[in-house]
């Protein structure tokens, strides 16, 4: 009886990382499909409908550094498309995002949330880079 109860509890854990790699290759297909094939009028709706499929998933799935990775990914892209209030506000949250992906697990998806963040780092306006990783979402 135990061994049943050990195989399906590995089987259980199996199931649930393949469900949540078909999840990240499906968001990763989705944000690929808005950045490089949408016009760019169409990309801030798109971006937002990703944005809130990777919360809800969060959600459901909770301290998953790959989930926090895509959601500050997808919130990134979609600071591209906004004003310049939202899109400072936007910068924090994908900081915060970035740092607890890295602080559950460094090596997901090879270290992007590494990458990501420097990227962040250096393609914010350097004011706004500089305000931004200092001071905390609230300051704002």
């Amino acid at each position: 009886m135990r061994i049943l109860a050990v195989l399906l509890l590995i089987f259980s854990i199996h199931s649930h990382a393949d469900t949540l790699d078909n999840t990240f290759n499906q968001i990763e297909t989705e944000w690929a499909d808005i950045h490089y094939r949408l016009p760019s009028e169409q990309k801030a709706t798109a971006y937002q409908r990703l944005l809130t499929k990777t919360e809800i998933l969060a959600k459901q799935y909770p301290n998953t550094a790959g989930l926090l990775f895509w959601q500050a990914v997808v919130k990134a892209s979609l600071a591209d498309h906004q004003d310049p209030v939202s899109a400072l506000q936007a910068i924090f949250h994908v900081k915060e995002l970035l740092n607890q992906a890295i602080a559950l697990d460094p090596s997901a998806f090879n270290g992007s949330a590494y990458v990501v963040l420097g990227v962040l780092y250096h393609e914010a306006p350097p004011v706004l880079s500089r305000l931004a990783m200092t001071m905390p979402p609230k300051a704002i």
